[in-house]
């Protein structure tokens, strides 16, 4: 397990945090995320306390007391029932793919982070399919809750029955699409599978197409999005 602790909030008057991740990150300096949103919001007023919940990303987080002084973070279990566990490197490594591929469509700044709990449609063919049509509809007259996000598979059929089922939800059954969630309304993300150059031979990966408003928007040079398409 590592830990890290803010080091700026005391000075403020506020109790400190600690933030915890189960495995060590890749991701150079993850968990600034979090500890970068705790003391930016309290240097502007904000006050935080055990109980509560807070959104980062998409994820929601709630916050809990240590028996060091300072105040822990718990994400939630990828399960039917609620639980929480101390330590958010799900929602940290989300949040970072999140805004790696808004940046790399050059979307950054139209970041439209939902929650786990608003809802998304999803047709019965599209939690077997392997190919999908994530898309993302615009929010005009939207109610709350609702996501904007349908997902169907990519066969020209019928989709049939469609059912309302919660964001967390596509965590589970299809994990590597989290990362799009956060692109504006009126997105739409072709993901489709195939064997990449330089990979095993059977390996498959996720080679995503995304449009806006109807039209391909390519990845910039460089960028997350380019090198997963390569």
């Amino acid at each position: 397990m590592q830990s890290y602790r803010t080091t700026g909030c005391e000075k403020l008057g506020h109790r400190e945090f600690t933030i915890q991740l189960e495995e060590e990150s890749p991701i150079p300096d993850l968990h600034r995320i979090l500890s970068d949103y705790f003391e930016t919001s309290i240097a502007e007023g904000t006050v935080f306390s055990p109980g509560e919940t807070v959104q980062i990303g998409w994820s929601n987080l709630r916050l809990c007391d240590r028996d060091d002084g300072t105040i822990g973070v718990e994400e939630r279990q990828l399960t039917a029932d609620v639980q929480w566990t101390e330590s958010v490197d799900r929602a940290l490594i989300d949040t970072w793919y999140q805004r790696e591929v808004a940046a790399s469509l050059g979307l950054l700044d139209e970041l439209t982070f939902p929650t786990q709990d608003d809802a998304i449609m999803v047709a019965k063919c599209a939690e077997n399919a392997m190919n999908v049509v994530l898309a993302r509809h615009p929010n005009e007259g939207m109610d709350e809750g609702i996501s904007g996000w349908s997902l169907v598979c990519t066969e020209e059929h019928d989709h049939g029955e469609r059912q309302f089922l919660p964001l967390i939800a596509i965590a589970v059954f299809k994990p590597s699409l989290v990362q799009f969630l956060a692109l504006p309304h009126d997105s739409v993300v072709l993901a489709l599978y195939g064997e990449k150059s330089g990979a095993p031979t059977g390996q498959l990966a996720l080679q995503p197409y995304v449009l806006r408003g109807g039209e391909k928007v390519d990845p910039l040079p460089g960028s997350y999005l380019a090198a997963l398409g390569a």
